[in-house]
């Protein structure tokens, strides 16, 4: 039998497209599906029944089929005179159909070779499906394609509401030798690829027997085989294809563009080096489905973890470009999929099946947002995809028990170094104005990422209307961005004062600056001058204000955030402290969490109430008491950012926090001259002043806290009296503050000025 199957010439002639290979494989399947209706109709003992298929007729049916396989039984009918009778099925037929799967494959494996991609095929590829599963989907898919296999498949079933092939039907038609249960057994099996993976459906709810069941393909991969590319809409909320960052296969863009560490260097290497291995293996550029030669290597599955823009998602698009420039990121948010409406299970039964038809990598994202046994489920679950997966999160994680399919390999992220800093700095501020001395100050002041840094700049165009950034837009950009999650925690102070608003004997002035001056210069002396490696334990500073209240402990620390440009957070105690055991330390650790996360500098008001001595344990409150100061002592020795602490009573802190402490200033009360300064200051330019006497305000015993709380109430019994403020508003004012904080107000204080209250 000669034919256009059995046409050689077709054998060396690529496909156009998918669709064209798709519509030769059917065609294929008619040469089946027509030898398996010719058996039927020959157990009938070759008489036609015209009430066979209700409403279908017989003639229906035959036309259904190219002519050049339904060409011949009517030239045989033609041959019978009208008796109503059907030749044998014609053997040839299977011959044929044979014939045609080498062609097939043939010109399946020209097409790939010239590089043009064949969706049935990579489907093939990717499920591991044998030639019996390609045929098995292809009879299910058939109605979706042409219309006219619903006619013919409810022909078969004798029911014309039957428009989809039952699972006995594919059995029938693909059991060659007969043994109908093998197929069963082989094609429809729970664990099989075309049932594990969901690219055909059944009704589980159905009651009939499993044969009975029509089999229809999931609807994602239908569409897929039709040309679609949206992700399944059964993930949305909880994945979605991304576009990999341009960055380069072998990582060295990234290296520049992250400023990794050595250490995160040599894990990208060895992470990117695993996936390149992995893809030379595994890659069969001409897969058979039949005779699959899998290398040994295995994929990699990396943990990536490290502060907001630190390139968690660069890593992620720099192990999916490495298997091709225009491979796939498959993202999915971990926090969604505990509540997702198929379940844990389903849900990433259906995000893996995405993946394979994408040919993507997996990201898993926000995976820290899980608890402890929720992440070894999902390691576990997601080490069943086989391609790359890369997790992702703030906090660092092990898994307890390796991936079995993957390599796994732990990839931190941290904050560039000062050096990588000024580099990503100059390369963001490049086609500004501003300078490389700014942009290097930019760097030692804030411990930013590479991501945070590019936001600071976008966000400093924005601020100005998208021209070129000042450098006052960058740092107000800068303490947005080091600010992180603060506010939820602790209270942003303002920063109105500046040094010379300030009164302290030149001696603490002096340690003041020191201060300034450590918290400015951090990232040169740590890093440029390496003495974070001497000082593994932590990098930041701690410094100790102590003083009486009302000599400027807080406004001195508003100055120094203010001079090194940073915000400064005031730790609130009533959302920290805890009755409850283990909610002071936690609601702390959020705390250095995220101040950890930018550059704030953080300020405990009267310190003592957190970090007071540790006591002789007596009972389970004094061991518990200990328990948090112990806490804080690891906390604080730990943290590289700025801590400022203030206290009324220096000697109530624990000596173990001394230690730790970098700097101390004492804040004294302010003699005589520097209350006559603090006089002269404290009300503003813009305040109507009549002549004060100064320096008789000076003989007053007051702090510069008591001076500012009594210039306030004077400025407001002036404005109540609709007068400028006068030495008699500032006395009553002071009588006020003093018999607040309980001093004996005597009227030879006050000689001449002494008015009795009214």
């Amino acid at each position: 039998m000669t034919d256009r199957w059995t046409d050689s010439s077709l054998a060396v002639e690529p496909y156009v497209d998918s669709t064209d290979h798709i519509r030769d494989a059917l065609e294929r399947l008619d040469i089946l599906l027509r030898y398996h209706l010719e058996t039927w109709w020959a157990a009938g003992d070759g008489v036609v029944d015209e009430l066979r298929g209700l409403y279908v007729s017989d003639e229906t049916v035959d036309v259904l089929f190219p002519a050049d396989v339904a060409g011949r039984v009517r030239s045989d009918e033609a041959n019978g005179a009208g008796t109503g009778e059907r030749p044998p099925p014609n053997p040839d037929l299977l011959v044929t159909v044979d014939e045609r799967a080498d062609i097939v494959a043939a010109r399946v494996r020209r097409t790939l070779a010239a590089g043009t991609d064949l969706r049935l095929a990579h489907l093939a590829d990717q499920f591991d499906l044998s030639a019996a599963d390609v045929d098995a989907l292809l009879l299910a898919f058939a109605p979706t394609h042409d219309a006219r296999y619903e006619t013919l498949y409810s022909y078969l079933h004798d029911d014309v509401t039957a428009k989809r092939p039952t699972i006995g039907l594919v059995c029938t038609v693909l059991a060659r030798d007969g043994d109908e249960s093998a197929v069963l057994r082989r094609l429809f099996a729970r664990g099989g690829p075309l049932r594990r993976h969901n690219l055909l459906r059944l009704r589980e709810s159905d009651e009939r027997p499993l044969r009975s069941r029509p089999v229809t393909v999931d609807e994602r991969i239908a569409e897929y085989l039709l040309g679609a590319d949206d992700v399944d809409p059964e993930l949305d909320g909880v994945a979605e294809l991304v576009v990999a960052d341009d960055v380069s296969a072998d990582g060295s863009d990234l290296t520049r563009t992250l400023g990794l560490s050595t250490c995160a260097r040599t894990a990208l290497d060895r992470l990117l080096d695993a996936e390149s291995d992995h893809r030379v293996r595994n890659s069969n550029p001409l897969p058979d489905p039949d005779s699959r030669t899998r290398g040994e290597s295995r994929p990699p599955m990396a943990y990536a973890w490290g502060p907001r823009g630190s390139g968690r998602h660069a890593v992620a698009a720099a192990v999916s470009r490495s298997r091709a420039r225009d491979a796939a990121l498959l993202a999915i948010d971990a926090s969604q999929l505990t509540d997702a409406p198929l379940g844990l299970s389903t849900t990433l039964a259906r995000v893996g099946r995405e993946g394979l038809l994408r040919g993507a990598a997996l990201s898993v994202r926000n995976f820290d947002s899980l608890s402890h046994d929720e992440r070894e489920r999902l390691a576990g679950a997601v080490d069943e995809f086989p391609g790359p997966v890369v997790l992702s999160g703030g906090t660092e994680w092990q898994p307890q028990t390796p991936p079995s399919t993957h390599v796994f390999t732990a990839l931190a992220l941290s904050v560039p170094g000062t050096e990588a800093r000024r580099r990503l700095w100059r390369a963001a501020l490049a086609s500004t104005g501003v300078g490389d001395d700014e942009a290097d100050a930019l760097a030692s002041k804030f411990r930013l990422t590479s991501g945070a840094i590019r936001d600071a700049v976008e966000t400093a165009r924005q601020t100005t209307d998208g021209e070129e950034p000042s450098v006052a837009a960058l740092y107000d950009a800068c303490r947005h961005q080091a600010g992180g999650s603060l506010t939820d925690l602790a209270q942003a102070v303002p920063q109105p004062y500046a040094w010379e608003d300030i009164v302290l004997p030149p001696e603490q002035m002096v340690q003041l600056r020191e201060v300034a001056a450590h918290v400015a210069h951090r990232g040169t002396v740590y890093d440029d001058w390496g003495f974070a490696e001497r000082y593994a334990a932590g990098t930041g500073l701690i410094a100790l204000f102590s003083g009486p209240s009302g000599t400027g402990k807080t406004m001195a620390a508003s100055i120094v955030a203010r001079e090194a440009g940073l915000d400064l957070y005031r730790v609130d105690l009533s959302s920290v402290v805890s009755k409850y055991v283990g909610e002071t330390e936690k609601n702390l650790g959020r705390v250095f969490d995220e101040a950890g996360k930018g550059d704030a500098v953080l300020l405990f008001d009267e310190a003592d109430a957190l970090f007071g001595k540790r006591s002789e344990v007596r009972d389970a409150h004094d061991r518990y008491a200990n328990v948090e100061v112990n806490y804080l002592l690891q906390r604080v020795e730990a943290y590289d950012g700025v801590v400022v602490l203030t206290t009324n009573f220096k000697r109530n802190i624990d000596e173990a926090f001394t230690r730790r402490i970098h700097l101390c200033v004492e804040f004294p009360r302010p003699t005589r001259a520097a209350r006559e300064g603090i006089w002269r200051s404290v009300f503003p330019p813009e305040t109507p002043v009549e002549e004060l006497d100064f320096e008789f305000l000076s003989t007053l015993e007051l702090t510069g806290g008591n001076v500012k709380n009594a210039a306030l109430t004077a400025a407001f019994m002036a404005a109540d009296a609709g007068e400028s403020v006068r030495m008699a508003h500032v006395v009553k004012a002071v009588k006020r503050e003093l018999q607040k904080t309980g001093t004996l107000v005597s009227p030879e204080a006050f000689g001449n000025y002494w008015e009795d209250p009214t």
